[in-house]
């Protein structure tokens, strides 16, 4: 999952048919639409807005964001199966959960903590 398909999901809960509407819908400029279509990772402030209107954790997508950064395969595989946006990929609709006591073990055993 990449971060365009956030805006595919948006349009599709919302009903809108073109990538300028969602530009419109999210105060985005359509070029920055175009940008994340062709590979480019969104901002953090439009995914996280756009996971608090489609009831996605935001955990979610900002693990999903960081594996669009991460530059090894196995790093995205690994970030990408934190989350289970990958497995919802083709259901715009589905309710998204995320393992939120990783986070808790990563707190209470991490060294710099």
């Amino acid at each position: 999952m990449r971060s365009y398909d956030l805006i595919t999901m948006f349009k599709q809960r919302n009903g809108l048919k073109s990538d300028y509407k969602a530009a419109q819908a999210l105060n985005i400029s359509r070029a920055e639409v175009s940008l994340c279509k062709s590979g480019r990772t969104l901002s953090e402030d439009v995914a996280l807005d756009i996971a608090q209107r489609l009831g996605i954790p935001e955990s979610d997508v900002m693990a999903l964001l960081a594996s669009e950064r991460c530059k090894t395969e196995h790093g995205r595989e690994v970030l990408l199966s934190m989350s289970n946006l990958q497995k919802q990929a083709g259901r715009a609709t589905a309710k998204l959960l995320f393992p939120l006591s990783f986070f808790a073990l990563v707190v209470q055993y991490c060294i710099l903590c």
